[in-house]
């Protein structure tokens, strides 16, 4: 019985996968000989959007295991938002990062916090839900994470300034980092975790400086390990 459920959940992870990526491939397609005034990503967000409703309306089921809220967060987390953002780094010019990182990081770090307390704010006296005030943070930086690729690619088919497309997409890839702390932060003081001035400046060290350490350093081995087999290939 087991065995039968999870391969029911292991295909609904398939289907889901390949449905995604065949639907972003036709749009890819059908875009090189259609000339259409939408952007591509705007084209796979309304695909997708109908494809929801379709299946609200029409009861298909893609497969439990992937509406579950876990699973979701996975899929989200270790296998399309790495994929994106990868796609996105190999895309930017060395050069112009190194232009536009300090604006692209005020963008992002403080920036983030400024727009997550505002919408937190924003929150707590208009919405009618009656949110405490980390119920409402907790929303702010969630919000608080802008994802302009729709702008990007735009900017790209208008042929606009290399530095303003390069700081729009450096802040959209940095500020995934800024709200995934801003939500840890209020998340954790949600279930009663207490913070003393020692241990937030801890949390922050470790989320600043450990995480993107561990990223570099299995950069740096795969670097070397594709050196490697392009010299004795």
């Amino acid at each position: 019985m087991t065995s039968s459920v999870d391969s029911f959940q292991i295909a609904g992870v398939v289907v889901f996968i390949g449905l995604s990526v065949g639907v972003g491939s036709f749009a890819d397609f059908a875009l090189r000989y259609i000339t259409l005034p939408v952007p591509y990503t705007v084209i796979v967000f309304y695909s997708g959007f109908i494809i929801g409703v379709l299946r609200n309306t029409a009861n298909v089921d893609l497969g439990s295991y992937i509406q579950s809220r876990d699973t979701g967060e996975q899929l989200i987390v270790y296998l399309f938002l790495p994929a994106l953002l990868f796609s996105e780094t190999m895309n930017l010019s060395w050069h112009q990062v190194k232009r536009s990182f300090s604006q692209a990081a005020i963008l992002a770090g403080p920036g983030s916090i400024l727009v997550c307390l505002m919408l937190g704010s924003l929150a707590y006296c208009i919405l009618p839900f009656q949110w405490g005030w980390l119920y409402s943070m907790l929303f702010g930086a969630i919000l608080s994470a802008t994802d302009p690729v729709s702008v990007v690619d735009l900017l790209k088919r208008t042929k606009a300034s290399s530095k303003l497309t390069t700081v729009i997409a450096g802040e959209s890839l940095l500020n995934d980092g800024s709200a995934m702390i801003l939500y840890l932060f209020f998340a954790n003081l949600l279930v009663g975790e207490t913070y003393t001035a020692s241990s937030f400046i801890t949390f922050v060290l470790q989320m600043l400086f450990v995480s993107p350490l561990i990223g570099f350093s299995f950069g740096y081995i795969s670097y070397r390990i594709s050196r490697i087999l392009h010299y004795y290939g």
